[in-house]
């Protein structure tokens, strides 16, 4: 009994209620598979199916595809295969009803745009358009990210290298509802050869459109109103400036995550050194919240932000150990370590070196959190299923 009682007061000011993973029969060949932290992959429909963009990598059918789970995240059938993707091609989803928006890049650099309907008698999706977002012979477009104002015109922010001097910077694309897709000639921070350095997510604000760019260790945001010229310059701030010796670990200073919530507030975390830092824009003050640090003393390996029954919340991985599931309050200024994510049983070859997590934007009752890890090569996805607290 005395040995019981110090093992209880002993436990970790960070221990949770255990959520235990299971095995999922997702699995590709590629690292990217649910690459990039800035990119969102994974949402969910009315019906309570789960679906996941992921990279197969050379798997069939090879490249990008979507896959789709009616047992809560466990079993997965695929859905859809985006043409002309390669193991470096990375998407990012927008869901808009029982319709899906995704955009991606393809082998040739070209950024596509796909809308695609659910038909959830049948589990089924249906593509209705395809488009070219971006495309341009020098240019390689990659890592792209979509949001949608409150008019309906899209946004896309990606990285564009020139193929030929490899000097690359920010730009975004633009399609007003009922249009076309329009490039108003805009560049987000320095053109330099360090191109991969940087990563853009535009996000949806009151009356306007925003946007978190990355270029290394340094945080910006972006913004201009719905009434401005296409080609008007966004009003920039720097939102924070992190360590250059986190940027090693980040070499597309991607490990960011934006969501906005009922009340036009953007969340955003990013990972400096091994710590969350969380930060909140509020649309009433146009002002950044000082950082919030989310974790505990242990080192963050990965981790993505969601809003679960309307509050923020972060799930992440840690080095060498199981992971966490924190929930914050509506502004994100407490935090609460709820979940312990116990990772699935070791098994020969088994390691944890991409711990990537992902995890949906928005999610009521439960919330399916997928965790990347390895085995003799082969990159596997398990499942947690987390509960409303």
């Amino acid at each position: 009994m005395a040995l019981a009682a110090a093992c209880t007061l002993a436990a970790p000011a960070w221990a949770g209620t255990p959520v235990r993973a299971v095995e999922t029969d997702l699995a590709s060949d590629n690292e990217r598979v649910i690459s990039y932290r800035h990119q969102q992959h994974m949402w969910l429909t009315a019906d309570g199916a789960v679906h996941l963009v992921m990279n197969r990598g050379s798997y069939a059918p090879g490249g990008l595809a979507l896959y789709s789970s009616r047992n809560g995240g466990v079993n997965w059938q695929l859905a859809y295969a985006f043409a002309a993707t390669d193991d470096k091609s990375t998407a990012d989803t927008l869901p808009d009803g029982d319709a899906v928006h995704v955009v991606y890049h393809t082998a040739a650099g070209n950024v596509m745009h796909e809308l695609l309907h659910y038909d959830a008698a049948s589990g089924s999706w249906t593509p209705l358009a395809a488009e070219a977002a971006f495309a341009a012979g020098r240019i390689s477009a990659q890592n792209p990210a979509i949001a949608a104002d409150e008019r309906g015109g899209l946004w896309v922010g990606f990285l564009a290298r020139n193929k030929l001097s490899n000097q690359g910077n920010l730009r975004v694309v633009y399609r007003p509802a009922g249009g076309a897709w329009t490039d108003p000639g805009l560049v987000f921070g320095p053109t330099d050869n360090r191109a991969v350095e940087r990563s853009a997510r535009p996000v949806a604000i009151p009356g306007g459109i925003g946007m978190v760019w990355t270029v290394r260790e340094v945080t910006y945001f972006s913004r201009r109103g719905l009434t401005e010229a296409a080609n008007a310059p966004w009003s920039t701030e720097t939102v924070f400036v992190g360590s250059v010796d986190s940027t090693v670990s980040d070499p597309y200073a991607s490990h960011f995550n934006v969501v906005t919530d009922a009340a036009g507030g953007v969340h955003l975390i990013t990972v400096e050194n091994y710590d969350i830092l969380h930060f909140r824009w509020d649309p009433a003050t146009l002002a950044w919240s000082a950082p919030q640090q989310v974790d505990d003393s242990r080192k963050v390996a990965y981790a993505q932000m969601g809003l679960f029954n309307g509050l923020p919340v972060v799930g992440y991985s840690v080095q060498r150990g199981k992971g966490t599931f924190e929930i914050g309050d509506a502004p994100g200024v407490n935090w609460d370590p709820t979940y312990d994510l116990a990772m699935v049983p070791a098994v020969p070859g088994i390691n944890y070196n991409t711990a990537r997590i992902e995890l949906p934007a928005r999610a009521a009752g439960t919330m399916p959190v997928l965790q990347q890890y390895d085995v003799y090569g082969v990159q596997r996805l398990m499942l947690y299923t987390v509960p409303s607290p």
